[in-house]
């Protein structure tokens, strides 16, 4: 059987320090739901997960891209930096595969 690769496209965020001025309080609120957002949709994707049978979770290989400077709320991001995402995110299957590769030719007699 093939396997299945899952990109996961959520990431975790910077822990928020508490903000000291006026200024950083009135963003927190965006903040706090912006982060909300990443810890439920991690969860979606650990469900989704959780409810293939066994024998297809088995099949599975998760994928972490980088998102680095991406944040949920980036709608309008430069070709340029989704032409960097997009490599990031091939570049994030092409190790994963190459290990998996590694492995089952170790598993081999």
């Amino acid at each position: 059987m093939l396997p299945t690769i899952a990109c996961t496209l959520t990431r975790v965020s910077d822990p928020m320090p508490p903000g000291a001025s006026i200024l950083a309080s009135t963003k927190r609120p965006l903040r706090i739901l912006v982060r909300t957002s990443e810890i439920l949709m991690r969860q979606i994707e650990k469900i989704t997960y959780e409810l293939l049978p066994k024998e297809q979770q088995d099949r599975v290989i998760w994928v972490n891209p980088k998102f680095e400077g991406v944040g949920i709320l980036d709608f309008s991001l430069s070709a340029e930096k989704k032409r960097a995402l997009i490599e990031s995110g091939a570049s994030a299957v092409r190790e994963s595969l190459q290990r998996l590769r590694a492995d089952s030719s170790q598993s081999l007699p």
